[in-house]
């Protein structure tokens, strides 16, 4: 999840020998654990509800399923397959 998120799959290991993280990476994470097609059964557990809600980001409802993370390849929508861009194209 962390390479999705902050493109860093050694994220949690650098918070595991401690340490810190930006704010920009806290709005990230908390914008991806918002959307609830991005936990299991597309549900967002009460724990992490009231988490997001303690940090002022409620999470979204079930109806907002395109989220905001892009790449220079590929737009990721909840709904639909990825649409890849040719280099040329750009």
């Amino acid at each position: 999840m962390a390479t999705i998120v902050v493109n860093s799959g050694a994220f949690f290991n650098r918070l595991r020998e401690g340490k810190t993280f930006s704010v920009g990476n806290l709005e990230k994470f908390a914008a991806w654990f918002r959307v609830p097609a991005n936990w299991p059964d597309r549900t967002i557990p009460q724990d992490a509800a009231a988490a997001l809600i303690s940090i002022g980001r409620p999470p979204l409802p079930a109806s907002t399923m395109p989220h905001p993370y892009r790449t220079s390849d590929a737009l990721v929508d909840c709904n639909r397959a990825a649409v890849f861009q040719s280099k040329a194209a750009r």
